[in-house]
């Protein structure tokens, strides 16, 4: 039976708000042990159809890796920065940005399970997340890519025009629904969340390497 677009987004909604919880909380969720080990500072950006037509939404995907996202505007002076830290699966999704910008496609949850274990990431079993486990977010980060690009020109990105570029895009939830801006209100709050713990993350690394 096709799932309505309704049980997709909820369905969508449990795999983002993972990145609420604490490290550990969320590894708990997904069966993946944390994740330790550091990753280069790379910042960036469904279901898609079988045959030919799969390679040309795969094609029509592809993020824009070379877009400057996460740069949020300089902070008001005497403004105080909340300090919000990266969890594991903002790990992920640094490590699939970087996977395209190096290698100049999206992995699939096999592609970005090796690269995290060439990268040294793993998690105190030894061994990197599982495919299994790491498919389940590649629909959250080409979402929240989208978002991102839209969040470096305004504070509070146009649901609207996200959703638009998500469709432009052929993103789509399960069954090619379309994702809509009620979908991405949803998470507005945790990306906003991921905004700032990457950027965080980013200034960080630049001061330890000055």
């Amino acid at each position: 039976m096709r799932r309505t677009a309704y049980e997709e987004s909820l369905k969508l909604n449990r795999l983002v708000l993972l990145d609420d919880l604490p490290a550990e909380e969320a590894v708990a969720d997904s069966g993946e042990q944390e994740v330790d080990g550091s990753l280069s500072e790379a910042e960036a950006p469904s279901s898609v159809p079988a045959g030919a037509a799969a390679q040309a939404a795969k094609e029509q995907c592809r993020p824009r890796v070379d877009a400057p996202i996460d740069e949020p505007p300089p902070a008001p002076a005497g403004a105080v920065e909340e300090r919000v830290a990266l969890t594991t699966v903002d790990r992920y999704y640094l490590a699939w940005v970087e996977y395209q910008q190096q290698r100049g496609a999206e992995p699939n949850g096999d592609d970005l399970s090796k690269y995290l274990g060439e990268k040294g990431v793993v998690g105190r079993n030894g061994r990197a997340a599982a495919a299994s486990t790491l498919r389940r977010y590649l629909l959250p980060f080409r979402i929240y890519s989208v978002w991102a690009e839209h969040r470096v020109r305004s504070e509070q990105p146009s649901l609207k025009a996200v959703a638009e570029a998500c469709a432009a895009r052929g993103v789509t939830l399960q069954y090619n629904e379309p994702i809509t801006a009620a979908t991405i209100a949803e998470h507005t709050a945790d990306f906003e969340r991921r905004w700032r713990a990457v950027i965080r993350h980013r200034t960080d690394a630049a001061a330890q390497s000055g």
